[in-house]
Order: C-alpha cells, then sequence, then structure tokens
C-alpha cells in the first residue's frame, strides 16, 4: 500500500488507477462491495486500484456544532485498506479552503490531471465538491467528456435497509453490537492506548 498525505505527494507521472472516492468510516460491507468491484476492473485492465479519502471527515470541518466521532482513526482506516490489498490510498486534508474547490475543479486538476484515472466506482449516494454539487451523474458526464469510465456499486443491505456508515455508528451508540458487526462484517474494535489507573481490574 502506498499512502500518499497530501495531493502533491503525488508522482509526477500520473498513476492511471481504477479509483473511488469517498470517506470510508469503518470501511464496512457496503465499501467492501466498491472495493471488490474496483480490483476487479483494475485487473481487467491491469491498473492499480486507488482509495481517494479525506481527513478529518468534512461534517467535522463544516458542521462542528453536529458532533460526529467516526468509528476509527486514519491509521485503522489505512490499516484496513492495506488488508484488502489496495494499491494506493490519496489522503486529502480537508480544511474550509479545500471545502471551496467545486466538483468540476476536483475532476480536472486531481481526478485527470493528477491522475489520469481509468475508471472511477462510487456507492449511489456520492457527493463530492463545494456543496456538495458533484453526485453521480455529473461524474458519469465528466468521464464521457475527458474519457475515463464511471460505474455505480448497488448498496449491500443488512437487517431491512442499506449498510452506511451513519448507520453503523446509530447501531453502536445504541449499544446493538449484533447489527453493528453483520453491517461492518467484522467485530467492531477500539484501539487506544493503556495507562495505569487505578489498578481496580485486578480486583474483579
Amino acid at each position: 500500500l502506498e499512502i500518499y498525505p497530501q495531493i502533491s505527494a503525488l508522482p509526477e507521472r500520473p498513476l492511471e488507477p481504477v479509483a473511488t472516492l469517498g470517506n470510508f468510516d469503518g470501511v464496512h460491507r457496503g465499501h467492501q462491495a466498491i472495493l471488490a468491484r474496483l480490483q476487479e476492473e483494475a485487473k481487467r485492465l491491469d491498473a492499480p486500484t486507488m482509495v481517494i479519502t479525506f481527513h478529518p471527515h468534512p461534517r467535522q470541518v463544516l458542521r462542528p456544532e453536529h458532533a460526529l466521532h467516526p468509528m476509527m482513526s486514519l491509521k485503522e482506516r489505512l490499516r484496513i485498506l492495506w488488508d484488502l490489498q489496495v494499491d494506493h490510498v490519496l489522503v486529502i486534508p480537508f480544511d474550509v479552503d479545500f471545502a471551496h474547490v467545486t466538483a468540476t475543479e476536483f475532476v480536472d486538476e486531481i481526478l485527470w490531471e493528477r491522475l489520469r484515472l481509468r475508471a472511477i466506482y462510487v456507492g449511489g449516494d456520492t457527493a463530492f465538491g463545494q456543496e456538495r454539487q458533484g453526485d453521480v451523474r455529473f461524474l458519469a458526464s465528466e468521464g464521457r467528456r475527458l474519457g475515463f469510465a464511471t460505474g455505480v456499486v448497488d448498496p449491500v443491505m443488512a437487517a431491512g435497509g442499506p449498510i452506511s456508515s451513519s448507520r453503523i455508528r446509530h447501531a453502536l451508540a445504541a449499544g446493538d453490537m449484533s447489527l453493528v458487526a453483520q453491517m461492518l462484517g467484522r467485530h467492531h474494535t477500539v484501539v487506544g492506548q493503556v495507562v495505569k489507573g487505578e489498578a481496580r481490574g485486578r480486583e474483579l
């Protein structure tokens, strides 16, 4: 897994990947379906795979009054993407300035000029660019203009509804760990540093 911590870290020669775009909080079964489709197409085209993601989560920057607690750290997200054999990850630092990049600028300057992507696969609810102007229909139109393919991966269903990061966060808050595991495709883990406390655990 090759990680690029910002756009300027990308190699000068475009990677020409098959890519996907999103926050990937949890890297849940819906995300995994997109990554599987990505790898299938990359193998067919003999191209590398790439995940384009953002850190911090855009909602943490644009709507700080509505507390959003990601399920995992960036480090954990990258570890799971490594486990899933993604070739490249571009982590775009998301701040107020980047929030003003229009969908057209994002496609022209990043997806095309810097990456020259071969294809992009996303979920049907994908939105990006200033005021979330860019959607699936926009991506498909831009792909026809520039020369890359656009594919939409159907949502994965669980317990009567589509799997999403927000739905998993709600299940976590409610303590429904069975549903969380069903949607993640694995048990939820909490990662942190063990520090010395009051040593009560040894008495339990």
